[in-house]
């Protein structure tokens, strides 16, 4: 299939994507400068080490691969709240649905025209359409949608 030979890492928005894979590169150089042995092999056995040569926890460097990716779509995701629609009937099947929800051609006309196939392609996934309908109709109150916010904003 002609569009999935099209799908490599070179669509997505390159500032964001340049950071992402800044930081896991480091992330890995730090594993691996961590886990060589004599004999230039990797020594992986996480099993049995909660604790890595280069001083970090596993836990540690877990939690720096998701920030790594929380600040990627935080930053793909940048000024999506404006596009949200306000929600002005009772729920139906047509105004849950996601068109109804948020304005798609003002957002994909907000992002660069070299990525427009990335985005296109992104904001019809299941997950982001969930994200959309989350936003729209889960509290403002609500945690995680405060904290990805607030990273949005950042």
């Amino acid at each position: 299939n002609e569009d999935k030979r099209a799908l490599t890492w070179k669509i997505l928005p390159k500032k964001a994507c340049k950071n992402l894979m800044n930081v896991l590169n480091n992330l890995y150089q730090q594993l691996v400068d961590g886990q060589q042995r004599p004999d230039g092999l990797l020594e992986l056995s996480m099993s049995d080490c909660t604790e890595l040569a280069c001083g970090k926890s596993l836990h540690s460097l877990e939690m720096e691969i998701q920030e790594a990716f929380l600040r990627f779509m935080a930053a793909i995701l940048k000024g999506y709240r404006s596009y949200l629609r306000p929600i002005t009937q009772a729920p139906s099947e047509k105004t849950t649905d996601a068109s109804s929800l948020f304005d798609l051609q003002g957002f994909l006309k907000s992002r660069d025209r070299s990525h427009q196939k990335f985005y296109s392609l992104m904001t019809k996934t299941q997950m982001f359409i969930r994200f959309i309908e989350e936003c729209s109709f889960v509290s403002d109150k609500d945690a995680s949608l405060a904290f990805f916010d607030d990273c949005v904003d950042k």
